[in-house]
């Protein structure tokens, strides 16, 4: 129950709130049978690491996410999956008849159309050559959201981590294909995560990983030769605006020192804050006669570009950075709504009047 309630969004508002809950799971089940195993999660949910224990199914030993045994159980996996098919009855026989026949009931009408819509696609192109060689060059692109260099850092990570060439080699033709589908690419995004910053992040993040100084200079060549289009884009949150290219470049100077990348994160930096009106306290983006409202969270909201604007303050050290952040800090609080546990979605029309209310009491 303790695990269920850290996701709850009340505790997500301040770390702290959540360090106490998780040292109370420690406090009360210290002498418990299994406090290896709340120690293990604990451990784990500070880690920001993904909760697991695994066994064989032969074995009664139970090891963490670290390899490590936990506790033994009194009988293996395999003898409970025995005795269970020993002790099946006509009963349960009857049972498994009726879930076969309810998964084989007709679909409902709504479903047929669309069956028979793509059944009718299928056969018209049925003949059509390497259909489904075609289909697949059309999944995905070669950037980082729904692409290939997402793909590469999945198996750069693997290789690192497991040493099977087998994973370097997959790497190694993503690499090439992106290579060669970048020079047939017109009118390029430019964002960070679907467009070509993705990439100058990619290499970074491949230098910091292999250490090859020649994925340093693709990384920094790229952020070079698009810097002017850079400046041009008038969309600014993490996903496909100037906050995610912020964080890739401050991530990219880092690494590399290189005083123009530190330039032009300032004037990046610049640009977003200029382009930030408070009203009333309210947050808008400058688009032209009509002021866009900021939303709540971090993919397309306040939390990303305040994210963003606190890593250049760390590195400009400008008090204009942090008058700002604390703005924009405050204005997203002010959405947090006791009554659901949560930030109003005001992306939702649905959420009109909790937008209203929110509004009001900024």
């Amino acid at each position: 129950m303790i695990l269920e309630m850290s996701t709850n969004p009340k505790y997500l508002k301040d770390k702290s709130d959540l360090d106490r809950l998780y040292n109370l799971l420690i406090d009360e089940n210290e002498i418990h049978k299994f406090s290896d195993v709340y120690q293990t999660e604990v451990t784990d949910l500070f880690n920001d690491d993904i909760l697991y224990f695994y066994g064989c199914i032969n074995d009664g030993t139970i090891y963490n996410s670290n390899g490590y045994s936990c506790f033994a159980l009194g009988r293996t996996p395999l003898m409970e999956v025995n005795e269970r098919i020993n002790k099946l009855n006509q009963k349960d026989m009857y049972i498994q008849i009726d879930f076969i026949k309810k998964s084989m009931t007709n679909q409902k009408k709504t479903w047929n159309s669309i069956r028979e819509k793509v059944d009718y696609d299928v056969i018209r192109n049925i003949n059509r050559e390497n259909l489904l060689i075609e289909a697949a060059k059309n999944i995905g692109d070669i950037f980082l959201y729904s692409g290939l260099a997402g793909n590469a850092v999945f198996f750069s990570s693997l290789y690192v981590e497991t040493k099977d060439i087998n994973y370097k080699i997959i790497l190694e033709k993503i690499l090439n294909t992106i290579r060669i589908d970048l020079d047939g690419i017109n009118n390029k995004n430019i964002s960070a995560f679907n467009g070509i910053i993705s990439l100058a992040y990619l290499y970074a993040f491949l230098y910091n990983q292999i250490k090859d100084k020649n994925m340093l200079k693709l990384s920094l060549d790229i952020v070079k030769q698009y810097k002017e289009k850079i400046l041009e884009i008038t969309s600014y949150d993490i996903i496909d605006g100037l906050a995610g290219v912020l964080i890739v470049v401050l991530n990219i100077f880092q690494l590399s020192k290189d005083k123009e990348l530190e330039i032009l994160a300032i004037e990046i930096g610049n640009k977003i804050i200029k382009n930030i009106q408070i009203e009333q306290g309210i947050a808008y983006w400058a688009n032209g006669n009509e002021n866009q409202f900021i939303i709540a969270g971090f993919s397309h909201g306040l939390s990303g570009v305040i994210y963003a604007l606190s890593m250049l303050y760390e590195l400009a050290g400008y008090k204009e950075y942090i008058s700002i952040i604390d703005n924009l800090i405050h204005i997203e609080n002010s959405y947090y709504n006791d009554d659901i546990e949560n930030w109003i979605d005001l992306r939702r029309e649905d959420n009109s009047k909790d937008i209203e209310k929110a509004l009001k009491v900024v």
